[in-house]
């Protein structure tokens, strides 16, 4: 059997607007372990044999500064925006050196041109890398 608990979202809601490890993000945690709980004691009374396995794909810590790499980039005059843009089939950024791209809390940054020795330490230095 494969579980989706839907209440990670909320988990996830209250551990980045109350913080990690509040009292209202610890409680949502607490109400999710007697879930988990509730589920694994049904499912070892049906299959005593049964493997039980519990994954999570977040892992969570305080954050105290948040940063947008495509701005700072953009700011660095690494990124030229289309000021000219008159609709969606016309490229929003016709040149650009580094370009990020988020992924959740995760970020990519890659260079047009692999060997572009000139932007990889401006790009470093704009976005504290």
């Amino acid at each position: 059997m494969s579980l989706h608990n839907g209440a990670p979202g909320r988990t996830l809601w209250l551990r980045t607007s109350s913080g990690p490890f509040s009292p209202e993000a610890n409680a949502a945690l607490e109400t999710i372990d007697e879930m988990v709980g509730i589920l694994a004691k049904a499912i070892r009374e049906q299959t005593p044999g049964a493997a039980i396995t519990t994954v999570s794909y977040h892992g969570f810590v305080r954050v105290d500064h948040r940063m947008n790499l495509r701005t700072a980039i953009l700011k660095a005059g690494l990124i030229v925006p289309n000021t000219q843009r008159t609709g969606t089939h016309s490229p929003a950024v016709p040149e650009w050196k580094p370009h990020a791209w988020a992924a959740g809390g995760s970020h990519l940054i890659m260079l047009k041109d692999r060997d572009d020795n000139t932007s990889r330490p401006s790009v470093g230095n704009c976005c504290g890398i």
